[in-house]
């Protein structure tokens, strides 16, 4: 399980510098097959985040805003979980992590994972989830507003609902 961790910003400058100071960071230790890092000051979310995915090749992606950050073994966990999960029937996986929110200065919450539930019940999929490249590419990677699937729906939801 090769995962490259994409970390895509754009517009402001100030997400660039999010992007190297707090989500770069949490990548470096990771284990990952690569990091691949880039900023559009003219791109959207979506255009940055596939053009980056486009350089890639692992064999898993994990995308991240500027903002975010994993956990010090989140990669390695999660080949822990891919090697448990991947056995039961062969069919293609979405690896969820747990999430920790932000409340403040300094102020973080406890790791949170959400219930299991049915795909159509609830999206507990965020940015950080691991997906298989080949996946990504097949169901057209990210898409913006107005775009098929992407009308009024956030980026990220409109990927897993495709995948699912």
């Amino acid at each position: 399980m090769n995962v490259s961790v994409v970390i895509a910003t754009y517009g402001s400058e100030e997400w660039a510098r999010l992007g190297k100071e707090r989500a770069y960071p949490s990548a470096l230790n990771q284990a990952a097959h690569e990091i691949v890092v880039g900023h559009d000051p003219e791109g959207t979310v979506s255009s940055v985040r596939n053009s980056l995915a486009e350089q890639t090749s692992g064999d898993w992606l994990c995308f991240l805003d500027g903002d975010d950050e994993l956990d010090p073994g989140y990669v390695e966990a999660m080949r822990r979980a891919y090697e448990r999960e991947s056995s039961q029937d062969g069919s293609l996986l979405l690896l969820t992590p747990a999430v920790c929110y932000v409340r403040g200065p300094r102020k973080r919450t406890s790791p949170r994972i959400w219930p299991e539930v049915p795909f159509e019940r609830g999206n507990w999929l965020v940015i950080g989830t691991l997906l298989p490249r080949d996946l990504f590419f097949s169901v057209g990677g990210f898409r913006d507003y107005g775009e098929p699937l992407g009308e009024n729906a956030y980026e990220d939801w409109s990927l897993w609902a495709r995948c699912y």
